[in-house]
C-alpha cells in the first residue's frame, strides 16, 4: 500500500499555491495559479469560484503527477476575509479581503457600542475594519438585498472546504479571528446581535486538523481516497510550518507584510502591547501576532523609485555600511497596525546627505524592518514573554543578507528553514496530523530542516543597540507626535 500524500494548499491574496509532500516532510512537488485582485478604492475583492476553480485545477494536477492511492490536503488561507452565501451555499458577494477598508464608518460604531479596550479583552482583537462585524454591517447598510438573502457569513477557506467536502465548518483559527468569537472560544452573541446576525448563519468550529472524506468528484475516483483537514489562518500555519512550537521560539512571516506570531498555551492579554490574540492551529494553544502591512512590498517600492530593480536585495546592499551611511527609514508605506494600529501613519526617509547613494536607502528600509521587529520583540519581553530564536520563512526570508541584518538588529539567533513556503508546510502537517501519520507536535518539530542559522555577531549588535535607542525610537516618535498634534489623516 503506498505511503500517503500530503498536499498543502495556501490561498493567498495574489495566488494559490499546491505543495505536496510526503510523510517524511520532504517536498515532492509545487504548483501555482495566479488569481485576480479587484481593487477599487477603499474595495478590494476577489472572485470565489476563481479561487475555487483553480484549486481543483491544482489538487486534479497534483494527483496525476504523484501517483498515491491516498491523498490528504490541508489548507492554509488568507485572514480575515468575507463571504457571503445564500441558503444553497452559492456566493452572493465577491470575497472581501483582509485588505479591504470599506467598513471604517461601521468599526467606529462597533467601537462606539463596546469600547475598543473592552473589544479587545473580549475578543483578542481590536476595532478594525478588516474584522468581520465592520464587513457585515456594511452590508446590512448598503447591500440590503444581500443581507436578507444571506444564510452564512463565512471566510474564503471555509467555503473553499465546504465545496470540496459539503460540511459546514470552519476552523479555530479562521473563527477567532473573525472578531465574532470570545476569548473563550465560542462565538459572541452580545456582537453578533448588535450586528445583526444569529450563531446558525456561522459555520461550526473544529480543530483545524479536523479530517473529513473529499467528495469533489473532479479530484476523486474508484481507485484514489483524497481527504482534507480544516487547517488554518496562513501565519498560523507558517508558525507550525517552520517548528515554533517551543517556549521561546517566535516565527518572522515576512513577504509582502511581517508578521511576528508568539506561540503560548495561554494566552497573555494586554490592550496597550498592540498584539492581537487568537487562536493557533495547535490545538489548545494561542497566538500573539504583531503585523506590519508593508515591509517586502515597501522594500519592493523603494527600489522600483530608486531604479534597481532588476537586482536582488542581496546585490544592492552588499557594499554598504552598517546604519545604511546615517539613514533611517521607517517602512510604514500604508500606515502601522502593531503596537499603534494608525492605518494614517506614512513613510520616512531621514538622514540623506550629499554623499548618500541609492543602495543605502534600500538598506535603510531594509533596517527598518528589522527595527520595528525589535520593537515587537522588546514588547514581549516586557510581557514576560522568553525570546531566544527567531524563525523567519517567506520571500525577505530568501535574502541572505537581510536575514543576517535581522540577527544583528534584534540581537537573538534567526534561523532560515529549508522551505520557505511555511504556511503550505503547517498546512500538510496538519494533514499529517489529522490523518494520524503524526502523533504530537513535537514529532512534527523534529521534521523541519534548518538552513542557516545566523548569531547576532557582539560589536554588529552593540551597533545596532545605539542605532535602535538613539536615533530609530526618536524618529518613531517624532512621526507619531507629528501625527497626533496635526492630526494627519491622509
Amino acid at each position: 500500500m503506498s505511503e500517503p500524500i500530503f498536499i498543502g494548499v495556501d490561498i493567498g491574496t495574489s495566488s494559490v499555491k499546491a505543495v505536496s509532500y510526503n510523510i517524511y516532510g520532504e517536498k515532492l512537488l509545487e504548483l501555482k495559479e495566479r488569481i485576480g485582485l479587484s481593487i477599487k478604492g477603499d474595495f478590494i475583492e476577489q472572485d470565489p469560484k476563481e479561487i475555487y476553480y483553480k484549486t481543483i485545477k491544482l489538487l486534479r494536477e497534483t494527483i496525476v503527477e504523484i501517483k498515491s492511492g491516498t491523498y490528504v490536503i490541508g489548507f492554509s488561507s488568507q485572514s480575515p476575509t468575507l463571504l457571503v452565501l445564500d441558503s444553497g451555499g452559492e456566493p452572493l458577494t465577491n470575497v472581501i479581503t483582509w485588505m479591504d477598508r470599506r467598513g471604517v464608518k461601521e468599526s467606529r460604531i462597533l467601537t462606539r457600542e463596546f469600547g475598543d479596550r473592552d473589544l479587545y479583552y473580549r475578543t483578542g482583537l481590536r476595532p478594525d475594519p478588516m474584522f468581520l462585524p465592520s464587513k457585515i454591517m456594511w452590508i446590512r447598510d448598503n447591500m440590503p438585498q444581500v443581507f436578507n438573502k444571506a444564510r452564512y457569513f463565512v471566510q474564503l477557506k471555509d467555503y473553499v472546504y465546504y465545496k470540496l467536502t459539503g460540511l459546514k465548518k470552519t476552523d479555530y483559527s479562521h473563527a477567532s479571528e473573525t472578531q465574532l468569537m470570545n476569548i473563550r472560544g465560542t462565538w459572541d452573541n452580545e456582537i453578533l446581535s448588535f450586528i445583526g446576525i444569529s450563531e446558525d448563519q456561522l459555520f461550526e468550529p473544529v480543530d483545524s486538523e479536523y479530517i473529513a472524506e473529499v467528495v469533489e468528484q473532479n479530484i476523486t475516483s474508484s481507485t484514489t481516497k483524497v481527504y482534507a483537514v480544516a487547517g488554518g489562518v496562513d501565519s498560523a500555519c507558517a508558525t507550525l510550518g517552520v517548528g515554533a512550537i517551543e517556549e521561546g521560539v517566535v516565527a518572522d512571516i515576512s513577504g509582502t507584510s511581517t508578521c511576528i506570531d508568539i506561540p503560548m498555551m495561554t494566552p497573555i492579554m494586554d490592550y496597550d502591547s498592540g498584539f492581537e490574540v487568537y487562536r493557533h492551529v495547535v490545538k489548545d494553544s494561542y497566538l500573539l501576532e504583531a503585523c506590519l502591512p508593508t515591509s517586502g512590498i515597501a522594500i519592493d517600492k523603494i527600489v522600483d523609485l530608486l531604479g534597481l530593480e532588476n537586482m536582488s536585495y542581496d546585490n544592492i546592499i552588499e557594499n554598504t555600511s552598517i546604519g545604511a551611511s546615517g539613514i533611517i527609514s521607517l517602512p510604514f508605506l500604508k500606515g502601522t497596525r502593531s503596537p499603534d494600529w494608525n492605518p494614517y501613519l506614512r513613510g520616512l526617509v531621514y538622514g540623506l546627505s550629499l554623499s548618500s547613494k541609492p543602495e543605502d536607502i534600500v538598506r535603510s528600509f531594509m533596517e527598518g524592518i528589522g527595527f520595528w521587529c525589535r520593537e515587537i520583540l522588546d514588547i514581549a519581553k516586557k510581557l514576560g514573554i522568553q525570546v531566544n530564536e527567531v524563525r523567519v520563512c517567506g520571500g525577505e526570508s530568501k535574502s541572505r543578507l537581510l536575514t543576517w541584518l535581522k540577527a544583528q538588529v534584534i540581537g537573538v539567533r534567526v534561523v532560515q528553514t529549508r522551505e520557505p513556503e511555511a504556511s503550505a508546510l503547517g498546512a500538510a502537517f496538519l494533514a499529517g496530523k489529522g490523518y494520524g501519520v503524526y502523533k504530537s507536535y513535537e514529532e512534527i518539530n523534529d521534521i523541519v530542516t534548518i538552513n542557516r542559522v545566523y548569531e547576532p555577531e557582539p560589536e554588529i549588535a552593540s551597533e545596532y543597540t545605539k542605532i535602535y535607542k538613539n536615533i530609530y525610537l526618536k524618529v518613531r516618535e517624532f512621526v507619531e507626535k507629528l501625527y497626533q498634534e496635526n492630526n494627519i489623516k491622509h
